[in-house]
């Protein structure tokens, strides 16, 4: 078992503190993260902090988020979340079975045991049975786009709230103050 970094641990407190009640829809930008971490936002430190933030924000608060690279870290609105994260999830489904897939035929079912080559047989099985499926999944959502359906992820959903949150300034004696933009 890994040890738990203390400094980890108080760096997402004072995420916690600082950005705990943001509202759905806000983009907390990476400005105002390194100014209450008192480091750059990309530091690997810095970085499994604001990971546990994100994982604290959906177990607590059921909010997900999303990086956008030089942006920050955007809070999606209820339809973002529904419709966004089961498109993505379901695309980074697709491509690890694929891969394993692969991985998996690849191996010679006379290199293995009797039992090893069963589970190889019954792994791609289930495989393709999930390929199935998500294709099933997939041929819903582009029905749904040609009907014009406004919860289909192929239709744009409506603009976030590109205003970020806070904006973080640093007193000379280190105290992080929020401030509304």
């Amino acid at each position: 078992m890994f040890e738990i970094n203390p400094e980890v641990h108080r760096l997402k407190e004072r995420l916690i503190d600082s950005f705990g009640q943001v509202p759905r829809g806000s983009i907390i930008p990476w400005s105002a993260v390194a100014g209450v971490l008192e480091m750059p936002y990309d530091d690997g430190v810095a970085i499994q902090a604001h990971d546990k933030f994100r994982a604290w924000l959906l177990k607590e608060r059921g909010v997900a988020t999303r990086v956008p690279p030089t942006v920050g870290i955007e809070l999606l609105t209820m339809r973002e979340q529904l419709l966004w994260c089961s498109k993505h999830r379901m695309k980074k489904a697709k491509r690890q079975v694929r891969k394993a897939e692969r991985e998996v035929g690849a191996v010679t079912p006379d290199a293995v045991s009797l039992e090893e080559a069963a589970y190889r047989q019954r792994f791609l099985y289930e495989a393709k049975r999930v390929k199935k499926e998500t294709a099933v999944l997939v041929k819903m959502d582009e029905r749904a786009a040609a009907e014009g359906s406004s919860l289909s992820p192929n239709v744009p959903p409506p603009q976030p709230n590109l205003t970020a949150f806070p904006s973080v300034q640093t007193k000379p004696s280190n105290q992080a103050i929020v401030d509304k933009i």
